[in-house]
């Protein structure tokens, strides 16, 4: 998974903290790897904000192709950018 790419797209869009419950809950090793890459670049709890949003509107397999796309063509899916931006 190329995790990485949405760690970038976090500190691009200057992250700050929030909380919130996840709706759907990514496996461990999703969580993990997101968090380490976002944080390469970005602040725990901006990171952990982003991760809580993601969750709470994609589901893993949609994570999961959004991460492909972004991979393929380079673009964030719209539906990322909004949960991002809400921890601006």
């Amino acid at each position: 998974m190329k995790i990485v790419l949405v760690g970038c797209a976090l500190a691009v869009i200057a992250l700050g903290g929030c909380g919130g419950d996840s709706k759907h809950e990514y496996p461990a090793d999703v969580q993990n790897n997101f968090l380490t890459a976002c944080e390469v670049q970005g602040s725990s709890s901006a990171c952990e904000c982003a991760l809580n949003k993601l969750q709470e509107k994609m589901s893993a397999d949609e994570f999961n192709r959004a991460e492909v796309e972004m991979t393929a063509n380079g673009v964030f899916p719209p539906k990322v950018l909004d949960a991002v931006a809400e921890c601006r």
